[in-house]
């Protein structure tokens, strides 16, 4: 049983092996009203994943013991199967964009992300009220522009 129906909130993983990437995405999810739960590469993600049931995974493709790639393709190959995951890298390259696709995630974007598009992201596959009307909020001078995904199911 998903325990987000207790708690009321979705429930999100988020997995980077940057601690200031994860501080800083854990920060503006929670604060959405999502119940975030890290992980710090993708053996700790499978782990993670089976405990906490997430209905999305923000994921690094490159990471240490296990990568982005292969976690994501264990997650399709799970009973876990129909958690939506989004890779997330600095390696913005068709490369990289095609990997992911093979891998099964659902969307891709590249680092660095804005607030605003990590809300819109999270909403589309975890919807939350308060985190739709945060995404609608104009982003201010600081924010990096909005980049659409790649590509999404």
């Amino acid at each position: 049983m998903n325990d987000s129906r207790l708690t009321g909130r979705q429930r999100i993983l988020l997995v980077d092996d940057s601690e200031t990437s994860r501080a800083h995405a854990r920060l503006i999810l929670r604060q959405a009203g999502y119940e975030v739960f890290c992980a710090e590469d993708g053996i700790e993600a499978l782990v993670m994943l089976a405990e906490c049931r997430a209905a999305l995974v923000f994921m690094d493709n490159y990471m240490p013991r296990m990568n982005g790639y292969d976690a994501c393709r264990h997650i399709r190959a799970s009973l876990l199967k129909g958690v939506a995951v989004v890779m997330l890298t600095a390696c913005d390259t068709d490369a990289d964009r095609e990997l992911a696709r093979e891998a099964g995630a659902n969307a891709f974007l590249a680092k660095p992300v804005s607030p605003a598009c990590l809300l819109e992201m999270a909403g589309r596959f975890c919807p939350s009220a308060r985190a739709s009307a945060m995404a609608r909020e104009p982003a201010g001078r600081s924010a990096m522009p909005f980049a659409a995904p790649v590509f999404a199911a």
